[in-house]
């Protein structure tokens, strides 16, 4: 596994130590790799093109032989949670690492935009 590949067991062990600090040294990158887990990958895969945050997700991943690898770009997903009008992923178990990834990023750089 890629080093610079973020997974959901890193990212929920590193959460519960330092939230919401953690988070910050990928995010504030602007884009970073995301490893889905297969109930993440199930979640998008039903929720399909009916949320923006789905779109940018579906259409920035490729399926790789570990699974769904998403190309995590935050201005992208801040202009979508904005554009969908949620603060998160709708309909996304809460404790999934990609609910709280998603959360963490947030909309606020989008609404900043819109000033």
């Amino acid at each position: 596994m890629d080093n610079d590949i973020l997974t959901s067991n890193e990212l929920l062990t590193d959460w519960n130590q330092d939230c919401p600090v953690y988070p910050e040294h990928w995010t504030e990158r602007g884009m970073f790799k995301y490893l889905l887990t297969d109930s993440e990958y199930g979640w998008l895969k039903f929720i399909g093109g009916r949320y923006a945050i789905a779109n940018v997700i579906s259409d920035s991943s490729v399926a790789t032989h570990d699974g769904l690898l998403w190309q995590v770009d935050t201005y992208e997903v801040s202009k979508a949670l904005h554009d969908d009008a949620v603060d998160r992923a709708p309909m996304l178990d809460e404790d999934t690492a990609l609910a709280k990834l998603i959360w963490f990023i947030g909309p606020d750089e989008a609404e900043r935009d819109d000033a």
